[in-house]
């Protein structure tokens, strides 16, 4: 699988572009997520981050960019396997480093921990060979925090679309439309 073209014209600069290929060439090649891991020399490990920052584009354009490349990676297989989990990443080993309010983060699953994302993938599997073909959808969120919040369950109360389960439904509905097309093919 090759990653190159999936971030073509992405935030309509072709610099964007480039670094974007880049960092991702460098993450597979290194088999790590980790910017300080990939790149050794500085300049590529700020051009990186820069790029992460960059307000031209957004986590929704790379998402679906991911989604339309697995999608049509997905042709020629008799069968694939959807397989998809939430899983919590907490941050609070790195409380003196974040803000309290930080907008990117929220309460977890437990009561203290307090910076806390949620990530549910989609990863889609060749059936036969069970080998990684990429993924339908990714869901990133995060819970809002609430003052002196208890362990309590308040899912039942939430509107469907807030609430986790019904979330993952509808993405589950709008990933189905259109992973069908491309293994029809």
């Amino acid at each position: 699988m090759q990653l190159n073209n999936i971030f073509d014209s992405l935030g309509g600069d072709k610099r964007i572009e480039r670094r974007v290929n880049s960092l991702f060439d460098k993450m597979v090649e290194k088999q790590s997520a980790v910017i300080n891991k990939c790149f050794e020399d500085k300049a590529p490990k700020v051009g990186a981050y820069r790029v992460l920052r960059n307000k031209n584009w957004d986590m929704e354009d790379l998402i679906d960019r991911i989604r339309q490349f697995s999608g049509s990676e997905c042709v020629g297989h008799k069968h694939v396997l959807c397989i998809q989990d939430t899983t919590e990443l907490s941050y609070d080993h790195m409380k003196g480093r974040l803000k309290e309010d930080d907008p990117d983060f929220g309460d977890g699953s437990m009561q203290l921990k307090k910076y806390s994302i949620f990530v549910h993938p989609t990863m889609i599997v060749d059936a036969e060979s069970c080998l990684p073909i990429g993924f339908s959808s990714v869901r990133i969120w995060n819970r809002e925090r609430i003052e002196g919040r208890k362990k309590t369950n308040k899912r039942a109360t939430l509107p469907y679309k807030d609430n986790p389960t019904g979330g993952l439904c509808l993405q589950r509905r709008a990933q189905s439309a259109s992973l069908v097309m491309f293994v029809r093919q």
